[in-house]
């Protein structure tokens, strides 16, 4: 697996970006920067982790309803039109079949606008792209740079969405991350790879038309309730809700799916240890519609997930476990049913270095035989370096080794493959 000449060239680029300083050409000129800069320092503590790791999570709606729910009543009150610019340049250097290649790692940029009428409701929207800082998307299965369409555009939408959040909700309208993610985002913590074995990205796409992923024109009610919470004992308690109608069926341009509902619930036992439950459903009407019986469609969508996560401050650790019916497809658009297995294990050796590693294990049900020999069977181990966190913004280097046994539906092993990473958050 030895690079040419101008894949070393590449590698040697992207490792010195990775050298720059915080105070460096990347860096902001205001706000406090929040990573200690000696590794002797005390590591933060499993509060401060799991806020970050919702901060470097996919799903920016997240981490903004958290912020905004521990605002006081006088600081909403009152509050003027506030609009934020932001970007995040990512860049890889994959090493595969002894070949390199540097390319974009999902990189986006993106604006966000809220306003608070009255201390009681906050209106907010947003819109943000995707981009190509290289040359086209050469590799679709990256966890959270998939688009949204296949085609070879090198500036696609990711989100679009535009909602109110009161004290006990938020409603939201667009295109955005699906309340299924709510829980397959626990394991989808990969900087290289992810998310292939929770139905998440299903049939080649972003997860949209589905419900799954950042799912398309969808109307979502994220509910707290706090009170029952109380009563049983745990920290917290959350239920999500979506609604989907008339999204085309991957693989089929005259075919589309009903009415798709989704659901999740995530309750918080402790400050430390997490359980959701995630369901999707879509439905698709078989008649006169052959092509889809022939790909192995036999009846509606159905996507079920069960996830927990532990948090501490030294270890981040989550399994999901997914049944998958009519969801999954093979590489040439052949669907069937299976499970899918997620593990995701992330140790904080100081403040700023941690090694990573799990596994995606997704195979078919054994009368499948459309799949033929299709599945996916991979670990990864790794590491990452943090540069800086400076205002909830990710800079950071990283390498992740994918060993893998998985293979195409005609047999083909995908192999093995390094890849060198840069995420710069701006």
């Amino acid at each position: 697996m030895r690079p040419g000449p101008r894949a070393a060239r590449q590698a040697a680029l992207l490792l010195s970006l990775a050298a720059l300083s915080p105070c460096g050409a990347f860096a902001q000129d205001s706000g406090e920067v929040t990573t200690p800069s000696s590794d002797t320092e005390d590591k933060p503590s499993a509060e401060e982790v799991r806020e970050n790791v919702v901060s470097a999570g996919e799903d920016p709606l997240q981490k903004w309803h958290a912020e905004t729910q521990t605002d006081e009543i006088d600081e909403r009150v009152g509050r003027p039109l506030k609009v934020l610019l932001y970007g995040s340049a990512r860049l890889d250097y994959t090493i595969a079949n002894s070949t390199g290649k540097l390319g974009d790692a999902g990189s986006r940029f993106g604006a966000f606008g809220e306003w608070a009428p009255s201390n009681r409701l906050l209106l907010f929207a947003r819109a943000e792209a995707g981009l190509d800082l290289i040359e086209g998307f050469s590799d679709l299965s990256k966890s959270g740079s998939k688009k949204s369409e296949d085609d070879d555009s090198k500036v696609f939408d990711r989100l679009l969405y535009g909602g109110i959040e009161t004290r006990r909700f938020l409603l939201v309208f667009g295109k955005n991350w699906s309340t299924y993610y709510q829980v397959s985002g626990f394991t989808d913590e990969f900087d290289s790879t992810g998310g292939d074995a929770s139905g998440t990205y299903n049939a080649g796409t972003d997860g949209g038309p589905t419900g799954t992923g950042r799912a398309d024109l969808a109307l979502q009610a994220h509910i707290s309730l706090k009170g029952l919470a109380e009563r049983i004992g745990a920290q917290s308690l959350h239920l999500n809700l979506q609604a989907q109608d008339g999204r085309p069926i991957p693989g089929f341009d005259d075919a589309k799916y009903g009415v798709s509902i989704g659901t999740s619930g995530i309750i918080r036992f402790s400050k430390n240890v997490e359980l959701g439950l995630a369901y999707n459903f879509a439905e698709i009407q078989l008649a006169d519609r052959p092509a889809l019986a022939a790909a192995g469609i036999n009846g509606n969508a159905h996507a079920a997930l069960l996830g927990v996560r532990w948090i501490d401050n030294d270890w981040y650790l989550a399994t999901t476990v997914a049944r998958l019916v009519n969801h999954e497809a093979t590489d040439g658009l052949n669907y069937f049913d299976g499970w899918g297995w997620e593990v995701y294990a992330r140790r904080q050796i100081t403040t700023r270095f941690s090694i990573v590693g799990g596994w995606n294990w997704l195979k078919p049900d054994a009368d499948e035989i459309q799949a033929n020999d299709y599945r996916q069977r991979y670990g990864v181990i790794g590491a990452r370096y943090a540069l800086s966190r400076e205002n909830g913004l990710e800079r950071y280097a990283y390498v992740e080794w994918r060993i893998d046994d998985s293979r195409e539906e005609n047999g083909d092993k995908v192999g093995n493959s390094i890849v060198l990473g840069l995420r710069m958050d701006l």
